[in-house]
């Protein structure tokens, strides 16, 4: 169901103004154009009653209206009276739904189609519309007309409060929390293990009292890769400032994951490679290798706790977002092998202690 109010996506004030909606009802909007474009308009079906030879036979009218004729001792009619259905388009219900779906096309329509349904002729009584539509959900009981008509609603408040086609209005969309969509697009474009959830490493309490044990929250890998020669790759997507990097305990975050896969036998300790894939900007190189992390804690560290930092151009994101692509997979899986290799034989025994701040 569409979030009831409180319950949309949250957010704060930003440079932007203090006109910011964090109440704003998108996925009411993204149901109304999805429903349309899969079943068009609403519309009321009628019961009607016509005279006609077939058809669904209401007798008790047939034999109130229609003259029978005798033949052969039996009587006959010619013609019934039939029940059909047909479509009452002047319904109130459907023009409210009508102007809702003309405010969700309006406003995010662009999302989906370069279709834009036809503006409603007559101007909308907001609060004449709810009244209707709210006495229409308090008699309906089918789940899917519900799930509209709450849509509705939700379009007609938010209408009701932002005046959302004043000419003075310039709408604008966008999340506080980009974070959450950078890690989704990480693994979207990088990710390819059907089931992450065992690479989650375990942990439990035990209960001295009660004598019972409980599993604690388990850690969970952003992205899990596979490379085309047996390597395991475990990104971490952080949505940092390009002057930013992991704290330790990212870092040892990641190295648990890359152990807890390697003690399961998911991959063999010298294919397991970590890395952070960090976001910046620039189209022209698309992908760099820019800094690399190293435990202290690590007498001889493996491959998977040497973890390179990756930026990666968001704008490249955001096109590879709706497609998995295997050069891009083939092209973050090399940057991270050759970081390592570069790190481990060329520069990590040349580093004084004190210059990285490692005590070995």
């Amino acid at each position: 169901y569409p979030p009831s109010q409180g319950e949309h996506n949250k957010g704060e004030n930003t440079e932007y103004g203090e006109n910011i909606n964090p109440d704003f009802p998108v996925m009411a909007y993204f149901h109304l154009i999805r429903d349309f474009m899969d079943n068009g308009y609403y519309f009321e079906r009628e019961r009607h009653y016509k005279s006609a030879v077939r058809g669904k036979i209401n007798w008790k009218r047939t034999i109130a209206q229609k003259q029978p004729r005798i033949c052969d001792d039996d009587i006959v009619y010619l013609d019934f009276i039939v029940k059909t259905n047909r479509i009452n388009e002047d319904n109130m219900l459907t023009q409210i739904h009508k102007y809702c779906v003309y405010c969700a096309f309006k406003l995010l329509g662009w999302v989906f189609t370069s279709y834009m349904p036809q503006k409603p002729l007559v101007d909308a009584n907001i609060k004449l519309y709810k009244n209707i539509v709210q006495k229409e959900l308090a008699h309906t009981f089918n789940d899917s007309k519900k799930l509209l008509l709450r849509s509705m609603m939700l379009v007609l408040e938010d209408n009701e409060k932002n005046d959302l086609f004043s000419i003075k209005n310039q709408n604008w969309f966008g999340t506080t929390c980009f974070h959450t969509v950078w890690e989704k697009l990480i693994d979207n474009i990088f990710g390819n293990e059907d089931y992450k959830k065992k690479y989650f490493p375990e942990a439990s309490w035990y209960y001295f009292e009660d004598n019972v044990i409980k599993k604690a929250s388990n850690l969970r890998p952003d992205t899990i890769m596979h490379g085309k020669n047996g390597e395991l790759f475990i990104l971490d997507a952080k949505y940092y400032e390009f002057d930013k990097l992991p704290p330790a305990d990212g870092i040892q975050k990641q190295i648990t994951y890359a152990k807890n896969a390697v003690t399961q036998q998911y991959s063999e300790e010298e294919k397991t490679y970590n890395a952070f894939v960090l976001p910046y900007y620039n189209e022209g190189e698309a992908l760099i290798s820019y800094a690399v992390a190293e435990s202290a804690w690590e007498a001889e560290p493996k491959n998977y706790c040497i973890i390179p930092a990756i930026r990666l151009d968001v704008k490249t994101a955001i096109r590879q977002y709706s497609k998995r692509d295997n050069a891009a997979m083939e092209s973050i899986a090399k940057l991270i092998k050759d970081t390592v290799y570069v790190y481990r034989e060329n520069i990590r025994g040349n580093i004084e202690n004190n210059a990285c701040g490692l005590s070995r």
